[in-house]
């Protein structure tokens, strides 16, 4: 039963920080991959589109989440632009909805586009830490079976006696001569 426990705690703590992993890169991944695209690309400001609100606050020690609320003519909800960066961005701020040049309907704000290095550090580092995590406790986890299987071969094999051919280190060794001569 303790066994169980132990590989039940290990496949939780595994699918966890597994799901950390995949959950941040789905959330932050796509952003920052139309950003980068958008960035290089070029861009241009967007007609019809205005950033009504425009915020950071700090969400844990080392980020921020900033919120963007977008209004686009011919549209009746608001877009939300959400992100992620490291650092420590607080208030209100000015921004601007941009588009990428060849594709107007692919919006973004300049605030995004001015943070994108942050966002893709806080990314990079929040994958690197679940990821580390992960490793850590895999590696962990196979040591202490292999330490085990170690312990149980030893407790169950057999003690072999000395063969008598060999020598006790306190005696000195006696060489023996084969009869055979090699060329």
């Amino acid at each position: 039963m303790e066994r169980f426990k132990e590989a039940a705690k290990f496949t939780l703590a595994t699918l966890f920080f597994l799901a950390c992993a995949v959950g941040i890169g789905w959330l932050e991944g796509p952003g920052i991959w139309r950003d980068l695209g958008v960035r290089s690309a070029g861009y241009v400001e967007a007609e019809g589109a205005r950033v009504v609100t425009a915020w950071c606050k700090p969400s844990q020690v080392v980020f921020s989440t900033c919120d963007v609320s977008v209004e686009v003519a011919g549209e009746a909800k608001l877009r939300s632009f959400d992100f992620l960066a490291l650092g420590g961005l607080i208030g209100r701020y000015q921004a601007k909805v941009v588009h990428r040049v060849a594709q107007p309907q692919l919006l973004t704000t300049t605030l995004a586009l001015e943070h994108l290095p942050r966002r893709v550090a806080a990314l990079l580092g929040l994958e690197a830490t679940f990821l580390g995590l992960l490793a850590f406790g895999i590696r962990i986890r196979l040591r202490e079976r292999a330490e085990k299987r170690t312990a149980a071969s030893r407790a169950t094999s057999p003690v072999w006696p000395r063969p008598a051919a060999f020598a006790s280190p306190r005696e000195p060794a006696v060489s023996r001569r084969s009869g055979r001569s090699w060329g």
